[in-house]
C-alpha cells in the first residue's frame, strides 16, 4: 500500500514539476490545459512517473516483472 502512495505522489510531483518547467521555458505564462500538446505531455510524464516507481518496488523485493 505504502509503494502505491508512493507512486500517486511520485506522478503528482512529476506533473507539477514538469508545468513549472514549462512555464519557465514560456515567458512564465500558465500553460492552456486544453492544448492538445501540453495536455499530452502531462499525461505521459503523469504516468510514467509511477510506472517507475512501481518497477523500482518490484525490484526492490526481488520479484521479476513478469510476477
Amino acid at each position: 500500500m505504502c509503494w502505491g502512495l508512493f507512486s500517486m505522489a511520485a506522478g503528482s510531483f512529476a506533473a507539477v514539476i514538469y508545468t513549472l518547467t514549462w512555464m519557465l521555458t514560456h515567458q512564465l505564462q500558465s500553460p492552456d490545459p486544453e492544448a492538445p500538446a501540453f495536455s499530452a505531455a502531462i499525461g505521459i510524464v503523469a504516468s510514467v512517473a509511477p510506472l517507475a516507481v512501481l518497477i523500482i518496488a518490484v525490484k526492490a523485493k526481488s520479484f521479476s516483472l513478469r510476477d
